[in-house]
């Protein structure tokens, strides 16, 4: 089979959600939707880990049927062997996967991708398609993420708002009156690249980056960087604790991670002030299928998003070091914020992303501070993200839904 397209349309082209105040869609007066009861895939291909969602096209939205959250596999066809075990007989009717990097949205080719650097020059659509015999469709992460609040989630009484996207990278997006601001090129949102030319060197090659920064791998660097420069604790004969892990199976919108045909808008968490919701529990350990080939084989995620736990379960616990260190983290958060609401003046901001499920040491920190360092600034609210770290794979699954062409 061959792909659907290269990227993920605009939300206006996406269902309303059945909750919803206002249509913001054209499909409920185009008649039935003719892939009702059928189901789509949406993939978060992120630099980490990965999320895998199956939803059924239900009514105006979409039913939760399952998902699952594995470590990002180093290849596509690694990837598809994943994604095979995860659907098991289910034979969806497309898919969408998230790119991590920048899209050709005429060719569906990557052209960069400074967190996952093999996919660079592929063509992840093509590629997934083919090896599945799956019509697909690649949407760029922070774009994706963004449709699916827009749509679904925190933004959907909005009409004009501006969704960041707090993981391994950070992405933006801009949507007004539904549209999706991609740019001349295709390339807005690279919020995480926007560099002083001062600081650490970013993985793209700048300093300086908000990225290097506050992104999940280099805040679990620098953490790592703080404890390794303090001196030995004393050994103590207490038995060690074991961490939670990664969560393989969080639901994405629904009400519970068990329940199947959940209705897909239901609000995810919207940040809670247990240091453990950076990474919610997994009682079966943080494991995942890797590599093709070894299929079976079992590997301890060790991710960014474990660091940021740790960082904020040790200021929980009263620690100094990480106390000092995400109050650095959320100031400089908070000017990138005032630098936003400066050039584009969003009506409302959506924060995103596993860092910032910590309510507490992150986002009311920031909006307090954004607040406080706000000048000729007219801020807008700034909220949580409804749909927590899942917000990627909906928006893969609405990117998916609106490039299949029986469902105009």
């Amino acid at each position: 089979m061959t792909p659907l397209g290269h990227s993920a349309p605009g939300t206006h082209d996406l269902p309303a959600p059945p909750h919803a105040g206002h249509q913001r869609t054209t499909r409920s007066s185009a008649g039935p939707d003719p892939v009702a009861g059928r189901t789509l895939l949406g993939i978060d291909y992120g630099g980490t880990s990965s999320k895998l969602l199956l939803a059924r096209v239900d009514g105006d939205g979409f039913a939760l049927v399952r998902s699952h959250r594995i470590v990002t596999p180093r290849s596509l066809p690694a990837l598809a062997a994943s994604i095979r075990v995860f659907l098991g007989p289910d034979r969806p009717v497309a898919l969408g996967t998230t790119v991590p990097g920048l899209l050709d949205e005429t060719t569906g080719t990557v052209l960069a991708s400074t967190n996952v650097p093999w996919l660079t020059g592929l063509n992840p659509a093509h590629e997934l398609s083919a090896a599945l015999g799956i019509p697909a469709v690649a949407v760029h992460d922070g774009n994706a993420a963004a449709a699916a609040e827009a749509a679904l989630g925190a933004g959907r009484e909005s009409d004009d708002l501006f969704v960041l996207a707090l993981g391994t990278g950070i992405a933006g997006a801009h949507i007004v009156d539904g549209e999706l601001r991609r740019g001349a090129h295709g390339a807005a949102g690279e919020v995480g690249h926007m560099a002083s030319g001062q600081g650490r060197l970013c993985s793209c090659g700048q300093r300086g980056c908000l990225e290097s920064a506050i992104g999940g791998t280099q805040l679990a660097t620098r953490w790592s960087e703080s404890r390794a420069a303090r001196p030995s604790p004393p050994t103590t004969t207490s038995p060690p604790t074991t961490a939670p892990s990664l969560d393989a199976t969080a639901p994405g919108p629904g009400p519970d991670s068990s329940s199947r045909a959940e209705s897909a808008p239901a609000a995810a968490r919207t940040g809670t002030e247990d240091a453990h919701a950076v990474v919610e529990a997994n009682a079966e350990g943080a494991q995942a299928v890797v590599e093709a080939g070894t299929q079976g084989a079992r590997a301890v995620v060790e991710t960014s998003a474990e660091g940021a736990r740790a960082v904020v379960e040790a200021a929980s616990a009263g620690d100094p070091a990480a106390i000092t260190l995400l109050d650095e983290v959320t100031t400089t958060l908070s000017h990138s914020l005032l630098g936003i609401v400066a050039l584009i003046d969003p009506g409302l901001i959506v924060i995103g992303g596993g860092l910032a499920e910590s309510r507490t040491w992150i986002l009311d920190p920031v909006v307090r501070k954004t607040a406080q360092n706000a000048t000729f600034h007219q801020l807008p609210p700034i909220v949580p993200a409804e749909l927590g770290i899942w917000a990627g794979a909906w928006g893969a699954v609405l990117a998916a839904h609106a490039a299949t062409p029986t469902s105009h």
